[in-house]
């Protein structure tokens, strides 16, 4: 039996892995995403510390035109941060004042 080889081959499952992937599928590509590690999501994870849960790499994005068309194709809702919801970064949370990052 011989099988149809894929139109890209994209090499880890981190958020770029992800993206690419997604947007080649959007536009009727065939893909096949090959990770290594037992989980998707590349360097971004959580871990639990004794100062509480410390994010590995960014938890965060811009909002842009192009995040929100490819999260109505997606079918997801964009989280946006409340001002009432920033965190406390060692007493400087000036540092937030003006952030518009989402999740």
């Amino acid at each position: 039996m011989r099988t149809q080889s894929p139109d890209y081959i994209v090499i880890g499952a981190g958020f770029t892995g992800l993206l690419y992937s997604t947007l080649a599928v959007l536009e009727g590509r065939s893909v096949f995403l090959y990770e290594k590690q037992n989980r998707s999501g590349g360097l971004v994870g959580s871990i639990q510390t004794p100062f509480g849960l410390v994010e590995t790499a960014a938890n965060g994005i811009l909002n842009s035109y192009q995040l929100e068309e490819l999260a109505s194709a997606l079918g997801l809702k964009i989280l946006t941060t409340e001002k009432n919801q920033k965190k406390d970064l060692f007493g400087k949370t000036d540092l937030l004042e003006d952030s518009h990052s989402l999740f």
